[in-house]
C-alpha cells in the first residue's frame, strides 16, 4: 500500500504515540488553521504535511502561536506546510468574506455566535458593533436582516477595509454601513450616542415607534471591560429622553463575556456570576439579564 492510498486519519495515528491524540483542524478556504496543543507541537511540521497532502483545496498549513494579545487582535502563526498565503475568501451563512489572516481575525467556529445574534435583529433595528473585524454581525444585518442602519468599528484599520470591500463583495450599498477606526471606548462614548439621536431625530419626524438599537460587543477578553461607557453615555441629548420614556425606542447591548469557574458548578452559577460581574462594572446593586446560549 502506498502513501496515496493510506487515509488522512491513518498517516495521523501512524507518526504519533499512542497517547496523542490529534485535536482537529479549522479551514478557510485554502487554508488550514490549527491550534495545536504542546505534546503535538514536536510533530506540527509532519502534520501539516500529510494534511497539505491529504485535504483537497489545501495550499497553506498554518499553526497559532499565542492568544490574541496584540490590540487588533492578530494572530501570530507559524507556516508549517505550503504557500506564504494567507489570503481567502470564506462563506458564512450566504455572505462571502476576503481575508487575510496576516493582517485581521477570523474564527469560522464563531458561526453560531454570529448567526443568533443576528437572528434578534429586524427592519426596526440599527446596529452597533464595537469590535466589528471584518462584518460577521454587521453585514448579514443588512443583507439578511434588512436593518435600518450599521454602524462597524475596530480598532484594526485593516479590519476596517476587509468590512468596506465585503459590503462590497456582497452588493451591500454603502449607504446602509459606515466604518469607524476607533477603540472601543470613544466609539461608545461619542459615535454611538450622536448616531442614536440622529436615528431618534427621524423617528420622531416619521412618527416611527418600537425603533431598537442593537450594540454588540464580541470580544469575550475585554467586553466587560467596556460596560461602564454606557453609564450617562446619553446624558447630553436630554431632548430624546421622552421618546426612550415612552418605549418609543430601546438600546440592548449584547455583550459577550467569559465566565470562568469549576467544572463541578452548575450553571445557574455562571448565571449569577455573570450578572454579578454586570452589576459590579455598571455600578448597580441588581440587573435583569436574559440569559441566551449560544452553544
Amino acid at each position: 500500500m502506498e502513501y496515496e492510498d493510506w487515509t488522512t486519519k491513518n498517516c495521523l495515528k501512524a507518526i504519533l504515540p499512542e497517547n496523542v491524540e490529534f485535536s482537529g483542524f479549522e479551514q478557510c478556504g485554502h487554508i488550514i488553521h490549527l491550534n495545536l496543543r504542546e505534546k503535538l507541537l514536536p510533530f506540527r511540521f509532519v502534520i501539516g504535511r500529510i494534511l497539505l497532502d491529504k485535504i483537497q483545496r489545501t495550499r497553506t498549513v498554518i499553526n497559532k502561536l499565542d492568544s490574541l494579545t496584540h490590540d487588533y487582535r492578530i494572530m501570530d502563526v507559524e507556516l508549517l506546510a505550503g504557500d506564504a498565503d494567507y489570503a481567502t475568501e470564506v462563506t458564512e451563512n450566504g455572505i462571502r468574506y476576503k481575508l487575510d489572516y496576516s493582517k485581521v481575525f477570523w474564527n469560522s467556529r464563531l458561526i453560531t455566535v454570529h448567526s443568533k445574534t443576528v437572528e434578534q435583529f429586524d427592519g426596526n433595528s440599527v446596529v452597533f458593533d464595537v469590535f466589528c473585524g471584518i462584518g460577521p454581525f454587521i453585514l448579514p444585518a443588512v443583507k439578511l436582516k434588512n436593518v435600518i442602519k450599521a454602524y462597524g468599528n475596530d480598532l484594526n484599520p485593516a479590519a476596517i477595509d476587509f468590512l468596506k470591500q465585503n459590503a462590497k463583495l456582497n452588493k451591500i450599498s454603502e449607504d446602509k454601513i459606515e466604518g469607524f477606526v476607533l477603540n472601543g471606548a470613544e466609539f461608545i462614548q461619542k459615535i454611538i450616542p450622536e448616531k442614536i439621536y440622529f436615528h431618534c431625530k427621524e423617528l420622531k419626524k416619521e412618527k416611527l415607534t418600537n425603533l431598537v438599537f442593537h450594540v454588540v460587543m464580541n470580544l469575550p477578553g475585554y467586553s466587560a471591560e467596556h460596560l461602564p461607557y454606557f453609564c450617562g453615555f446619553l446624558s447630553k441629548f436630554e431632548e430624546i429622553r421622552n421618546l426612550f420614556e415612552n418605549n418609543s425606542f430601546s438600546i440592548l447591548v449584547h455583550c459577550h463575556f467569559f465566565v470562568k469557574g469549576h467544572d463541578d458548578v452548575p450553571m445557574s452559577w455562571y448565571d449569577k456570576e455573570a450578572k454579578k460581574i454586570v452589576c459590579e462594572k455598571m455600578g448597580m446593586e441588581d440587573v435583569e439579564i436574559k440569559v441566551s446560549s449560544l452553544n
